[in-house]
């Protein structure tokens, strides 16, 4: 992709419809994380996921806001992929990450975010 078509791109590129399919990935990605069963799929899955975030990383590599949605997304697919049991959010403009446990999964289920609020934690 040329410097010219990376910055047509940019230019018409819809921020809500990003927001949108990160935040339904990442909650993809998290059910599997907080699932007891997630070794029940096939975690190519997660491969197919990352390769898909280096490309959007390179889409959006000029803008600046999308950096730390990209980072939690990605890490959050690695914690499931690598079974590190972390999950990754945003809170107060910081990168955070918290030990799956019992409780964690119970706080957090139906709620799951990029950005959660340090309410729920």
């Amino acid at each position: 992709m040329t410097e010219l078509e990376k910055k047509e791109l940019c230019e018409k590129f819809d921020v809500n419809t990003l927001i949108n399919y990160l935040e339904d990935n990442n909650n993809l990605v998290v059910k599997f994380l907080f699932s007891e069963n997630e070794h029940d799929f096939p975690l190519e899955i997660f491969d197919i996921l990352l390769r898909e975030v280096q490309l959007l990383k390179k889409v959006c590599d000029n803008m600046e806001e999308w950096k730390d949605l990209i980072k939690v997304y990605t890490k959050n697919i690695i914690s499931v992929k690598e079974d590190l049991k972390l999950f990754f959010f945003i809170q107060n403009g910081e990168i955070i990450s918290i030990p799956v446990s019992d409780e964690v999964r119970e706080k957090l289920e139906n709620k799951v975010s990029l950005w959660i609020d340090e309410s729920l934690i």
